[in-house]
């Protein structure tokens, strides 16, 4: 796996969202890297076993969750700045919320 991927360098991503009505917004990120929810990371503490029974499975379904972190942001001039900071083989799904 640690092959495949060249680029092992994080990278910053900064995101802006235009016409946002003002107010204070809710922002839920999951994340899944290499520390949380990765699932081929896990499987690698398995070595790669392709003939694991239910309860392995099971196992790695409970254990990769993605990680949660929650931030409030005040918007104001209609525009919000989001920077994300992605490291090596992770994703993020980005939640924003309006909270009234």
């Amino acid at each position: 796996m640690d092959d495949i991927f060249e680029h092992r360098e994080p990278i910053t991503l900064d995101i802006i969202l235009q016409d946002i009505p003002s107010g204070r917004y809710e922002i839920k990120k999951q994340t899944v890297n290499r520390e949380h929810g990765s699932i081929p990371d896990e499987w690698k503490l398995f070595g790669y076993a392709h003939n694991l029974d239910s309860s392995d499975m099971k196992y790695l379904r409970e254990i990769c969750i993605p990680h949660l972190s929650l931030t409030w942001q005040e918007v104001k001039d209609c525009q919000m700045k989001i920077s994300v900071v992605l490291k090596e083989q992770e994703i993020s799904l980005i939640h924003v919320y309006e909270k009234n």
